[in-house]
């Protein structure tokens, strides 16, 4: 298992130059970089960690090709690239419905959009000319600057979209709140279709997003991460992440139902609740969470750090902290 920090855009960019530098230098494996709408870009933050950085591999998930071409995906893939030397790893998904619609984008076939946005990016980071009328049109496209071929990774969640993976991915980016229990069902759906691809023996990474608050006690940690968890659920609707973690369907659509009016219903979000989808706590704690996450079949947990404190000063806590009890413990490896 490989540790990574998940960092969103929602974080100002001086921070995330100053928390990625700190993870490099604290032995962190990665820094994975969601794109959020409507706050910072994906490449603008790739961009900057790999002029701040050196070794970790840097980790786009995910772009979805709607909003970005996939022809414009590739080209920015590639010149990230080559300003880190090559240590991005691509990740590719169709992104969120209502974000979507509200940038007028058609949502009616999202698999397809994953499937061509997989295939297309690959494609044109290997070096072809590439003509293309499915749901994305292009004529006769090739990168004109040198590209080096690049593992891409899918960002799914229901059941057909984890196959998807499995079928065309070199990988799978799985969403905040995913659970032990998500993460083996998920691990199941991604190997039904590397089977039905006849991708059996093939590597595929699993990378799991982890919302993570370190306090000197659980109670502290649970009100510091409580809201950022209500955001994530009350913005979501019933699906597996839920389902896994054994949360009412009750519950998130009363959730959502207030969501929609405007309102983020804090109150609503349980101790319990908050133990099935988030590590928060002491040291060993999350440590524990992070090892059931690896035992499920996690390659990498990329670490959301939640903190009253700045980001890059919750780093060095982390790193201090918690990674020695994760470096120190028998972590089950994540099986294929």
């Amino acid at each position: 298992m490989r540790i990574g920090l998940c960092l969103s855009g929602n974080f100002a960019m001086q921070d995330i130059v100053q928390s990625a530098r700190a993870a490099e230098a604290s032995g962190w494996d990665s820094i994975w970089l969601g794109e959020d709408y409507f706050f910072r870009g994906g490449a603008t933050m790739a961009a900057a960690v790999a002029m701040a950085t050196s070794r970790v591999d840097i980790g786009l998930g995910i772009m979805t090709p709607l909003p970005r071409h996939p022809a414009l995906m590739a080209m920015e893939i590639a010149a990230l690239q080559e300003l880190s030397g090559g240590r991005i790893v691509p990740g590719v998904g169709a992104g969120v419905g209502s974000w979507m619609r509200q940038m007028g984008f058609d949502y009616r076939s999202p698999l397809t959009v994953m499937r061509e946005g997989v295939e297309l990016t690959r494609r044109l980071l290997a070096g072809e000319t590439v003509t293309e009328h499915g749901l994305f049109h292009l004529r006769g496209v090739k990168l004109h600057f040198p590209t080096v071929a690049a593992p891409v990774l899918l960002g799914a969640v229901g059941p057909k979209a984890l196959e998807l993976a499995g079928e065309i991915a070199d990988g799978t980016v799985l969403s905040v709140l995913a659970g032990p229990d998500y993460v083996r069902w998920a691990r199941q759906h991604i190997r039904e279709g590397l089977r039905m691809a006849g991708r059996e023996n093939e590597a595929h990474l699993v990378v799991a997003y982890l919302l993570l608050t370190l306090a000197d006690s659980r109670s502290e940690a649970r009100e510091l991460i409580r809201p950022v968890v209500a955001e994530y659920l009350s913005a979501g609707v019933v699906n597996p992440l839920t389902w896994q973690a054994g949360l009412p369907d009750e519950l998130i659509g009363e959730l959502h139902a207030e969501y929609l009016r405007g309102r983020v219903p804090v109150e609503l979000i349980s101790d319990e609740t908050i133990d099935r989808v988030a590590a928060a706590g002491p040291a060993e704690d999350c440590a524990r969470w992070i090892a059931e996450l690896a035992g499920a079949g996690a390659d990498v947990v990329a670490l959301m750090p939640i903190s009253s404190d700045g980001v890059a000063d919750t780093v060095g806590r982390i790193s201090s902290e918690l990674l020695p009890r994760l470096t120190s413990r028998d972590v089950t490896p994540a099986g294929r």
